[in-house]
C-alpha cells in the first residue's frame, strides 16, 4: 500500500526491514520468503528511477529461485474451489468478455521443510540437524513476486538478457519439473517459464507457455491469470497487433481487480494507454475516469496520478488542451514527494511541458530540458549501455556478442520507439556514449571486421551530432521529414510524412500559404525598389515570417507527440556502399579519436586498412605546430621554390603525417604520394 500510495521511501524502509527479518535456515542461509522482499524492494527502486539498485534486488530474488528451484515439489497444495464471492465485486471501469470461472486459492499452504535422514547424517558427519516439519507459506505471493522479478529483469537488461547467465539458468531450471507432475500448479511454472522465454527472445515458446498459464486444471482463473494476460498483451502490442493487445490488457486489469493485484492494474493501464495511442485512436478511453475514481477512493495515489496522465494524453490527442492541462495538474497534485522525482513524476513533467508548448509559454523549453535531463539519469537504455560497457570490460560480454548488443543499444531509435518511448529516446540521443562506441569498435577489430569498425566510427560522429541538437535531434529530424524535398526522403519517411499531413491538415495549409507568400516576394522584390515600394512589402515579409513561426510551433508540438521519425541526416552509409562510389585512384581517409588513441582508416573501392596513431594529445601538439608554421608561410608567400622546400611548415607537415600514419600498413611510397 505504501508503494502504490506513492510513498516510495516508506515502502523502501518497510521492505528492507522485512528482508532483514526474513527466515534463515541456520545462521546465514536465507529462505524462499526473501524472493518477495527482494522483488518488492526492487520494484520500489524501479519506480524511483534507480535501475541499478532495482536490478540488484531482482537479481537477488532470481538467485533465491535458482537456489530452491523445486520448492513447489514440497508444497502440500490445497485444490482450488469455485469462488462465487469475488464475482460479486463489480469492476468500476468495465466488464470482461472472457468466459472464465474464478477459482478460490488459499493464501496459506504447508511446505515440508528439512531433509530425510538429516539427523543420522549429522550424527555421522557432524553439523546441524534439520528436522522434517511443515511450515505455512503464501505460495501465490512467492510465485507472483518471482514473475515480477523476471519481468523487470527482462525490461532492465533489454538486449543483454539473452546472453545473461541468470536468464539462461532460469529458463533451464524452470524447464526441469519445478512442480509436481501432472498437477494443476504447473500452470504457475508455465507462467514463470514463459516470462523466462521472453527474456531469451523466444517469443513463440513464451506465448505457448503464457497461454497454458491462463487457467489451472484447464478450468479456473487464478491470482496469476492477470500476469499471463498482461505479458501476452505487451507482446501483442510490441508486435503491432494493437486490437489483440487492447483486449488482453483490458482483461488483465479485470482479472487483477478480482484478485487484488494492484501492481498489475497499474501496469495494465500504462500499457493500454501506449497501445491506444499507437493504434487507430477512436476517442478518449472512457474506462480511465471510473478507474481514477476507484484509485482515489482506495488512496492509491500512484495509480490515480498514472490514470490522470493517461487521460491527459487522450485529451491532447482529441485536441482538448484545456482539459489535458487540468488532468496533468490533478495528477501532479496527488504525486507524493517521493514520486515527483521518480519515473511517474518525470513523465508528468514531460506532459506539463507539452501543455506549455501548445500554449506558447516561454518556460516550456526549460521544463522540457529538465525532463530530458532527468530521464537521462533514470533511463533504462542508458543503464543498459553502461552495463554492457562493464560486462565487456570484465569479459562477461564476448566480442562476438558485443557486436549485436551494441548495435541494438546504439542504433537509431526504431519507429515504434518514438511511439512508445518518446521521452526515453530524446534522453538517450542527448546522452554522450563515446565510450560505448569505442568498445563497439574494439569488438569489431577483435572479430577482424574492419569494415564494421569504420561504420561504427561514422555512427559515433553522427550520434555526437544528434546529441548537440535540441531534443537529441528529434525536432531537426521531424523538420527534415516534413520540409525536405520529397525525392530526398526514403520510402518509409515518405509514408510517415503522408500520414502526418493527413493528421495535421493545418500544417499543410501553413506550408501552402508560406509557399504562396514566398512566390509573391520573389516576384515583387526586385532590384531598384524605392523606399515607398519597400515599405509596401513589409507587411508581406511579416506575413511570411508569421507562417514560418506557426510551422515551427506546430513542429515543436508534433515532435513531443507519439509520432514516428527517421533520423535521415547525416545519412547512414555502410562501408560497402561508400566503396561502391569510389573510382580507381580514389580513396577515403578517416580519422577517429578514441580513448585507446587516434584511429586511422584508409579505404579504396576494393580494400581497407586501419592503424592506431597513438594518443591524440600528442598529435594535438603536432597539429598546432603545423598550423603555426603554415600561418608563417602564408605571411611570406612570395618565397622561392628552394625556400619553399626547406620551409618550416612543410617540415612540420611531414612530421604530422608521420605521426598520423604511425604503425599503418601503407607503404612509404604511397605515404609520400599522399603527403
Amino acid at each position: 500500500e505504501e508503494l502504490y500510495q506513492g510513498e516510495y521511501r516508506d515502502a523502501e524502509r518497510t521492505f528492507t526491514r522485512e528482508l532483514r527479518g526474513s527466515v534463515k535456515i541456520g545462521v546465514t542461509v536465507r529462505w524462499i520468503d526473501t524472493i518477495c522482499y527482494h522483488t518488492m524492494l526492487g520494484e520500489t527502486y524501479y519506480q524511483q528511477g534507480l535501475p541499478a539498485q532495482a536490478l540488484e534486488q531482482f537479481n537477488q530474488a532470481c538467485a533465491m529461485v535458482l537456489q530452491y528451484p523445486k520448492w513447489m515439489l514440497r508444497v502440500k497444495f490445497m485444490d482450488p474451489r469455485l469462488d462465487t464471492n469475488r464475482l460479486r465485486k463489480a469492476i468500476p471501469w468495465g466488464a470482461s468478455r472472457r468466459q472464465f470461472t474464478l477459482g478460490k486459492f488459499s493464501n496459506q499452504m504447508q511446505i515440508l521443510q528439512g531433509e530425510w535422514g538429516s539427523g543420522q547424517r549429522a550424527l555421522r558427519e557432524g553439523g546441524r540437524v534439520q528436522q522434517l516439519q511443515y511450515w505455512r507459506i503464501n505460495v501465490v505471493e512467492i510465485v507472483r513476486t518471482t514473475a515480477l522479478a523476471i519481468r523487470r529483469r527482462n525490461e532492465l537488461l533489454g538486449p543483454l538478457a539473452p546472453g545473461d547467465a541468470t536468464s539462461r539458468a532460469l529458463s533451464a531450471a524452470l524447464s526441469r519439473g519445478a512442480a509436481p507432475p501432472n498437477h494443476w500448479s504447473n500452470a504457475w511454472v508455465e507462467l514463470l517459464k514463459g516470462l523466462a522465454y521472453v527474456g531469451q527472445g523466444k517469443t513463440d515458446l513464451a506465448l505457448k507457455s503464457l497461454g497454458r498459464a491462463e487457467r489451472v486444471a484447464g478450468q479456473f482463473d487464478h491470482p496469476l491469470t492477470c500476469v499471463a494476460l498482461l505479458e501476452q498483451g505487451r507482446l501483442a502490442m510490441e508486435a503491432g497487433n494493437t486490437a489483440a493487445a487492447g483486449r488482453l490488457l483490458a482483461e488483465a486489469s479485470y482479472s487483477a481487480f478480482y484478485y487484488e493485484d494492484i501492481g498489475t492494474i497499474d501496469e495494465a493501464f500504462r500499457l493500454a494507454t501506449l497501445n491506444r495511442l499507437a493504434g487507430a485512436w477512436q476517442g478518449p478511453n472512457v474506462a480511465l475516469e471510473p478507474a481514477a475514481i476507484w484509485a482515489r477512493r482506495e488512496r492509491y495515489d500512484h495509480i490515480f496520478s498514472r490514470l490522470n496522465l493517461a487521460w491527459a494524453e487522450e485529451l491532447m490527442r482529441a485536441g482538448d488542451w484545456g482539459g489535458a492541462a487540468g488532468a496533468v495538474k490533478a495528477s501532479q497534485a496527488r504525486l507524493r514527494r517521493d514520486a515527483v522525482n521518480g519515473r511517474l513524476g518525470n513523465w508528468a513533467k514531460y506532459l506539463a511541458a507539452r501543455v506549455l508548448f501548445q500554449q506558447g509559454r516561454e518556460q516550456a523549453s526549460v521544463l522540457l530540458a529538465q525532463a530530458v535531463q532527468q530521464q537521462a539519469s533514470i533511463s533504462s537504455r542508458n543503464f543498459q549501455i553502461e552495463l554492457a560497457n562493464r560486462r565487456y570490460d570484465s569479459r562477461q560480454l564476448s566480442a562476438r556478442s558485443a557486436e549485436n548488443v551494441y548495435l541494438s543499444l546504439l542504433d537509431d531509435p526504431a519507429l515504434s520507439d518514438w511511439v512508445f518511448r518518446p521521452l526515453e529516446m530524446m534522453a538517450v540521443l542527448s546522452t554522450p556514449h563515446g565510450d560505448a562506441f569505442d568498445r563497439w569498435i574494439d569488438a569489431s577489430f577483435a572479430q577482424k571486421n574492419v569494415a564494421l569498425a569504420l561504420e561504427v566510427s561514422d555512427r559515433a560522429k553522427r550520434r555526437h551530432f544528434h546529441a548537440v541538437l535540441p531534443w537529441g535531434g528529434r525536432l531537426s529530424a521531424l523538420r527534415d521529414m516534413l520540409e525536405a524535398p520529397e525525392e530526398t526522403l526514403s520510402q518509409s519517411a515518405r509514408a510517415i510524412r503522408g500520414e502526418l499531413l493527413l493528421r495535421l491538415p493545418e500544417y499543410q495549409r501553413a506550408v501552402q500559404a508560406g509557399e504562396q507568400l514566398q512566390a509573391d516576394l520573389n516576384s515583387r522584390w526586385v532590384a531598384g525598389l524605392d523606399a515607398g515600394a519597400q515599405r509596401d512589402l513589409v507587411k508581406l515579409w511579416r506575413s511570411w515570417a508569421d507562417t514560418l513561426d506557426r510551422r515551427e510551433w506546430m513542429l515543436s508540438n508534433l515532435a513531443l507527440d507519439r509520432v514516428p521519425t527517421e533520423l535521415s541526416f547525416p545519412p547512414l552509409r555502410t562501408t560497402k556502399e561508400v566503396q561502391s562510389q569510389l573510382q580507381p585512384g580514389q580513396a577515403v581517409l578517416v580519422f577517429h579519436d578514441t580513448a585507446a588513441g587516434m584511429l586511422g582508416f584508409l579505404m579504396t573501392s576494393n580494400a581497407s586498412t586501419h592503424w592506431n596513431c597513438g594518443p591524440s594529445g600528442r598529435l594535438n601538439g603536432a597539429v598546432v605546430a603545423f598550423l603555426r608554421d603554415l600561418g608563417n608561410y602564408g605571411a611570406n608567400h612570395d618565397m622561392t621554390a628552394k625556400e619553399l622546400q626547406s620551409s618550416a611548415w612543410l617540415e612540420s607537415g611531414q612530421q604530422l603525417f608521420q605521426m598520423l600514419f604511425k604503425d599503418s600498413s601503407i607503404d612509404p611510397e604511397s605515404l609520400d604520394e599522399l603527403v
